[in-house]
């Protein structure tokens, strides 16, 4: 299939729908078709099941149990840094907040407003300061954590697009992302 048409489809299959059915096979507790679909997933990402709580594929009741999977105690250290990551990923753009723009996802730009829901009180915080953007792949943890003591007094639902990789077992892909840019 050409990379044009990949693109196309991307843009034709109805989102929504697609969404919803994900959301429904990732939280269907259906036995045997369950554990096939996580062992499936396991293999094909390199999901490392070492680092799990449990590390019994079998005995996670969706996808979603299993995609939330809590680590085993010492699984991780933490860092004596300046700076750590809350998560697993990998650092893919980082710099200079310009006024209020960032240039973040997939080449794409976007205000702070945006990324905080619309709060332009918030927003301002974070004039001319620095970001950085974490990509998780399928086969890293899942989770965020607040290494540091903290309590969560906030949380904001910032809708998007739904965005899917083609065929790339590591990421975004490469023709989507020619696509965007191009």
């Amino acid at each position: 299939m050409s990379e044009r048409l990949q693109v196309l489809l991307q843009h034709l299959l109805p989102k929504q729908a697609l969404t919803s059915l994900a959301g429904s096979i990732a939280s269907a507790s259906a036995g045997s078709v369950t554990t096939r679909l996580i062992r499936w997933f396991v293999r094909r990402y390199g999901v490392d099941m070492t680092e799990a709580a449990n590390a019994d594929i079998a005995s996670y009741k969706s996808f979603n149990d299993f995609f939330t999977r809590p680590l085993r105690t010492g699984a991780r250290s933490l860092a004596r840094a300046d700076f750590i990551c809350p998560c697993d990923g990998a650092i893919s753009q980082f710099g200079a907040i310009d006024d209020h723009h960032i240039l973040q996802a997939k080449g794409h730009g976007f205000t702070t407003a945006e990324l905080v829901g619309g709060d332009g009180e918030l927003a301002a915080k974070f004039r001319h300061g620095s970001f950085a953007n974490l990509y998780l792949s399928p086969r890293d943890y899942h989770r965020l954590h607040m290494p540091c003591d903290g309590i969560l007094t906030r949380m904001i639902y910032v809708p998007g697009a739904f965005s899917r990789s083609i065929r790339s077992p590591h990421g975004a892909c490469p023709i989507c992302l020619r696509a965007m840019s191009g």
